[in-house]
């Protein structure tokens, strides 16, 4: 008996642990499969599907490449799990070099589950994440390529339309987002971008530069180019050309050097305006480049531009006519009604104005203002004004007696209608004072007395008392910033033609000895925005003054005086004598002669009449 229940307890010994360890179970770890460097992770140490009750496991920790931990070991108790279940946590560390796809193992060792004597190890490989953008190769279909994996831009030849770009990326876990696939290529250089994306989300673009072989002609050149009336000096390459020409129109015509360019442009008959007429042509290469030849034509204007009237006169009343005067007063007597205004023009190709050529005008009493046109040959028109006063009784007197500025100068004359002044620039704002002649006259001044930078025109209507009307105009010039006028107000030269005249710019005063009734002069100003004008040069006679005024940019006049001489010719006078003697020689002797024929004429006859008479005696 005693006997039975040792052999019953060795069975249950026996039996009963291989029992317990064919009972299943198993510890996992879960760790995120991808990690960053430097990234904290937490692995779950889970039972799974146990069939029989855990009380307790225990373990090691191990880590590869560097991991940091808090924790060594395993160590759990007091587990009472049924089902799948986490018994722990691993709180790790990935070392902050870690890199691309590195894999890190992370094991538990000698796990051992409630007592038993069996142990076994797990362990669990997770990766650093990829950040790798880079390429394994990238061709063409078509063409050359110049690859290189340690640069992000290539370059490669192509000799047709279109072409394909492969590629493929060192890491597979990375992608080409853009850039390959069939690409139209134009002309010239052609760049694409291939865009890489690492697992990390990290991306790097490559360029890639093709350049599509341009094989098309580049000549843009005409081979001839004809402009009729014209003489043109054609070359090629030359594009730029200026012609004159007296014609009306002109034909252009060109001729391409190259068949597969092609011409654009001011191709055929063209009508001239009268000054620069302005045309070009425009040559495109096959490539698409183009070359502009420009043709300026200048239209000759040979019209005459003389709008001047030679005379007028009235059929009562006088008036001290100049062509260069355009304004005139003249009173007439209460009585006279009409008046009769001839005029006669002072070129034969000018013309008056329709309605605004000589003509009978009835006279009201008071003022009376007529106008006469002339148009040029050129278009251009001029008008002189005749202030006509039937006297009433009422002044007629239009003219200003003075001008005065507030700044700047001017050199004012009663019958000088047209002025110009230049102020500096810090002058903003100028006043004009006008006194009449007569204090019977009305004085209206127009214009802004806020001067802005550049030309102010200013309008001075002089109003008589019986309506006559003078107008005057200033135009007052205000310079740019930092802008001063210049006070030089000299001559330079002095040239006059057949004559030799000592000029000093600092001598104003000289005396010159002269045959002609006017001097054909020319003259240069020391400073060119200057201005002169000369006085009294016509009808010259001894002692005649020929004045040059110059007027500064400032206003400041200067003048220089010619006082002529007229030239006694002895030459002449000698030739006139001699003429004079010879003729009268010639006169003498043919007296003479005459009368030495006449006496011969007359012994002659005597002598016939005698032998006459003898003859008849016989």
């Amino acid at each position: 008996m005693k006997k039975c229940f040792y052999l019953i307890i060795f069975l249950i010994f026996i039996i009963l642990p291989n029992k317990v360890l064919a009972q299943s179970y198993s510890l996992s770890l879960s760790c995120p499969e991808v990690v960053n460097p430097s990234q904290n992770i937490i692995c779950d140490v889970n039972v799974n599907n146990p069939d029989f009750i855990i009380n307790k496991v225990t373990g090691s920790y191990s880590f590869s490449g560097g991991i940091i931990s808090d924790q060594s070991s395993l160590s759990v108790d007091n587990i009472s799990i049924d089902s799948s279940s986490t018994i722990s946590k691993i709180n790790l560390i990935i070392p902050s070099n870690a890199l691309s796809n590195d894999k890190y193992i992370i094991s538990i060792n000698s796990i051992i589950a409630n007592d038993s004597i069996e142990t076994y190890s797990i362990s669990k490989t997770i990766r650093v994440i990829s950040s790798d953008t880079s390429l394994n190769n990238v061709s063409l279909s078509n063409g050359s390529l110049s690859y290189d994996s340690s640069i992000s831009t290539y370059s490669g030849i192509v000799n047709d339309s279109k072409t394909i770009i492969s590629a493929s990326t060192v890491d597979p876990l990375s992608t080409i987002k853009e850039g390959t696939g069939e690409k139209n290529l134009n002309y010239g250089k052609n760049t694409f971008n291939l865009v890489v994306v690492s697992e990390s989300g990290i991306s790097k673009t490559y360029s890639i530069v093709i350049t599509r072989v341009d094989n098309r002609s580049k000549n843009n050149y005409l081979s001839s180019l004809f402009v009729t009336n014209t003489n043109i000096d054609f070359s090629k390459t030359k594009t730029e050309y200026n012609l004159s020409t007296t014609s009306s129109e002109v034909i252009i015509s060109a001729t391409k050097e190259d068949s597969k360019s092609t011409i654009s442009g001011d191709i055929g008959k063209k009508v001239l305006n009268y000054g620069v007429n302005k045309f070009s042509i425009k040559v495109y290469a096959e490539d698409g480049s183009s070359k502009t030849y420009n043709i300026n034509i200048t239209r000759v204007d040979n019209r005459n531009d003389n709008n001047y009237i030679k005379s007028i006169t009235l059929s009562n009343g006088s008036i001290k006519y100049s062509k260069t005067t355009t304004t005139y007063n003249v009173t007439v007597d209460k009585t006279l009604e009409k008046i009769k205004i001839n005029a006669v023009l002072d070129d034969s190709k000018s013309k008056f104005v329709s309605g605004f050529g000589p003509k009978e005008v009835s006279l009201n009493p008071g003022n009376n203002t007529v106008y006469l046109k002339v148009e040029s040959e050129k278009g251009e028109i001029r008008t002189y004004t005749l202030n006509i006063n039937r006297d009433d009784g009422r002044n007629n007197d239009s003219t200003l007696k003075e001008i005065t500025l507030s700044e700047g100068n001017i050199d004012f004359e009663p019958d000088k209608y047209t002025y110009k002044v230049n102020v500096e620039y810090e002058i903003d704002k100028i006043k004009i004072y006008a006194t009449a002649t007569s204090d019977k006259s009305k004085v209206k001044i127009e214009g802004n007395e806020n001067l802005k930078v550049g030309k102010n025109k200013f309008i001075i209507t002089v109003e008589a008392e019986n309506g006559a009307k003078t107008i005057y105009t200033i135009t007052v010039n205000r310079k740019k910033n930092g802008y001063k006028l210049s006070s030089n107000n000299y001559i330079k030269s002095i040239k006059i033609k057949n004559y030799d005249l000592s000029f000093n710019k600092k001598i104003y005063n000289y005396t010159l000895t002269v045959n002609d009734d006017k001097l054909n002069m020319d003259i240069t100003l020391d400073n060119k925005n200057a201005s002169y004008e000369v006085i009294g040069n016509k009808n010259l006679k001894n002692g005649s003054i020929i004045t040059i005024k110059v007027t500064a940019e400032n206003g400041d006049v200067r003048e220089y005086n010619i006082e002529i001489k007229r030239s006694t010719n002895l030459v002449i006078i000698l030739l006139i004598i001699f003429t004079t003697l010879l003729a009268g020689t010639l006169i003498y002797f043919m007296i003479l002669k005459i009368k030495r024929k006449n006496k011969l004429s007359k012994m002659y006859k005597t002598k016939v009449e005698v032998i006459d008479d003898d003859f008849i005696g016989v």
